[in-house]
């Protein structure tokens, strides 16, 4: 049995991909029967990683600052002498992770090309993501074992293999805006809809609502006067909500894995800079489609509805989208990550 731990933190400002990705590796490990150890800066996440049965430590650290933390977490990490550590997190440096090599086997998940990071293995599953880049990275210097590409996008148990027949009506949509809600898009989309007649007719729109929703209570409000409108939330089976929808709005962070697996035709949005590249590869490669960086757009809830309204009556659109996701992700990236990260 091997000890894993991951370094990764999730909160309103930051969301919680990075530690739900890591979930997802550590379920595919503890399925092998390892046991795997969460250290985060704060509390933010830890309900959240305790119900997928996993322990969790604080640091009671700024996660912006994490070379400040390196004694209290070495300490740690030399009491539990684990096998393996996996780092998520835009906040290291090449000075934070150099302090492990040699010492323990490290495992960096990166999205953004930042330095050559001094690990032993790199997993990069986006859409963009590949081998010649971080050749340039390391500049001739010797590269980690490289884990690259939408094929080792890490997605949790229920979205392996899953099968679904693509409907020519377009019933139920699904959207997420990721876990923290920066921008109060729920709210706009929501008024947004309201005045689309066609758009809303004979349809249910499923919000997916996070933890740090700062509208909360006023959608719920509303939602309860409007059929239309399906709230979410705390969801233990995000499959069960995503496979049943023909459609989806989406931020382009993780999820967008996670709807190709579903086979959900998607409208994606960029809502920080490190989203840019997948909601651009994404639609290169027929995935899906882009409907810009909402930052920067004063019209990007109106792009957004419209881009609803040429994909909801567009079946040859969606069925091509459709076609294509089937084809590119089957829901066992976790799995090929063990598999490829060894541990002598």
């Amino acid at each position: 049995m091997l000890k894993i731990i991951f370094r990764a933190d999730g909160n309103c400002s930051i969301g919680w991909g990075h530690v739900m990705r890591s979930i997802s590796i550590a379920s595919a490990y503890m399925n092998h029967g390892d046991e795997c150890i969460f250290v985060c800066a704060d509390n933010s996440m830890v309900d959240i990683i305790n119900g997928y049965g996993f322990r969790t430590v604080i640091l009671n650290s700024d996660y912006t600052k994490m070379i400040d933390e390196l004694p209290v977490f070495l300490k740690f990490i030399d009491s539990e002498k684990p096998d393996l550590i996996f780092f998520d997190s835009y906040f290291v440096n090449y000075d934070y992770l150099n302090s492990f090599k040699g010492v323990y086997k490290t495992v960096y998940i990166d999205d953004v090309f930042s330095f050559p990071y001094p690990v032993n293995y790199l997993v990069n599953y986006n859409i963009y993501a590949t081998k010649d880049k971080y050749e340039k990275l390391y500049e001739g210097n010797d590269i980690p074992l490289l884990c690259l590409n939408i094929k080792y996008a890490p997605l949790r148990n229920e979205f392996k293999g899953i099968e679904k027949e693509f409907s020519d009506t377009v019933r139920n949509v699904f959207i997420s805006v990721g876990g923290s809600d920066e921008y109060r898009l729920v709210m706009k989309i929501i008024k947004g809809l309201s005045t689309e007649k066609e758009l809303i007719r004979n349809r249910y729109y499923h919000f997916i609502i996070g933890s740090f929703e700062p509208d909360r209570e006023a959608i719920l409000n509303i939602a309860d006067n409007h059929e239309w409108i399906c709230i979410h939330e705390k969801v233990k089976n995000m499959v069960d909500v995503m496979k049943n929808c023909d459609v989806a709005v989406s931020a382009a962070g993780s999820t967008l894995y996670e709807l190709c697996a579903c086979r959900v035709p998607t409208i994606t949005f960029v809502l920080a800079d490190n989203q840019k590249g997948g909601a651009k590869g994404f639609q290169d490669n027929g995935l899906m489609l882009d409907s810009g960086d909402i930052r920067e757009n004063n019209n990007g809830v109106e792009n957004i509805i419209n881009g609803l309204k040429h994909l909801c009556n567009d079946n040859s659109l969606r069925k091509s989208l459709f076609d294509r996701m089937n084809d590119l992700v089957d829901g066992y990236g976790a799995d090929m990550i063990v598999n490829q990260i060894t541990v002598d």
